[in-house]
């Protein structure tokens, strides 16, 4: 993904230009990490609907859990955030590699 695409997506997924799946699935995780109460199978069936598949469902709940988790821990504990430089170094090695390098083992 490219700096400008991607800027694009930070400011509002909904605008930019990405296929609907993205853009339904970042809908689907926005609910989820601001109202995980409100999830319901017809969310599920939605994201079907609109070509996601269950494994990057599945994976993109995993990410999501794994930064939701890293961040209210971090919020609890009041942790500094990484310098930019770092935040750029970690997106580009898990670009890289994959997130799965990060996962615990099955």
């Amino acid at each position: 993904m490219d700096q400008t695409l991607a800027q694009a997506v930070l400011e509002d997924y909904q605008t930019a230009p990405i296929s609907p799946q993205l853009r339904a699935l970042l809908g689907f995780l926005k609910k989820q990490t601001h109202a995980p109460e409100s999830i319901e199978r017809a969310d599920i069936r939605g994201l079907r609907a609109a070509g996601v598949s269950d494994g990057a469902i599945r994976d993109a709940l995993y990410i999501a859990f794994c930064f939701n988790v890293i961040t209210r821990l971090a919020d609890a504990f009041d942790y500094p955030l990484a310098s930019r430089k770092n935040q750029l170094r970690t997106a580009r090695y898990l670009r890289y590699m994959g997130y799965w390098t990060a996962s615990l083992p099955e």
